[in-house]
């Protein structure tokens, strides 16, 4: 399945210097972000795109504090206000921590995709678990 390329933003940034990619991922993604806590000291965020949970970040001190679980939540909500009746998204193959995430959430694993990162020169291929999960109307 033949996907867009990604922003150069680095993807789950777990560096000092991770505020500015997340802010570089905020401005890239083209509606839907939601941001939990102060800005100064951010918790946690999604973006949307359409009807893909595009992303989903929570900083390393809110992990367990239920700041995800009201993320998701929140987004599942606002994707299927806006008439969305299958949600997906992308997860890190070996990523185990978010897809057992994603699976108490109840979305279900359906395969795997491929997306096309840029990277300096070009892009690179790189395969994903592609999660889905069917929305109330």
């Amino acid at each position: 399945m033949a996907r867009r390329a990604r922003s150069k933003c680095t993807a789950g940034a777990r560096s000092p210097a991770h505020a500015g990619k997340f802010r570089c991922q905020a401005r890239a993604a083209s509606t839907g972000v939601r941001v939990a806590g102060p800005i100064d000291a951010t918790l946690g965020f999604y973006a949307l795109k359409d009807a893909e949970l595009y992303q989903l970040f929570v900083s390393k001190p809110a992990r367990g504090t239920g700041v995800a679980a009201a993320l998701i939540a929140d987004a599942e909500s606002r994707l299927s206000q806006s008439g969305v009746h299958t949600a997906w998204l992308t997860c890190a193959i070996g990523n185990n921590r978010a897809a057992r995430f994603y699976e108490k959430c109840r979305w279900i694993r359906a395969g795997i995709v491929t997306e096309y990162v840029e990277v300096p020169g070009g892009t690179f291929a790189l395969d994903v678990w592609r999660y889905e999960k069917c929305l109330p109307r």
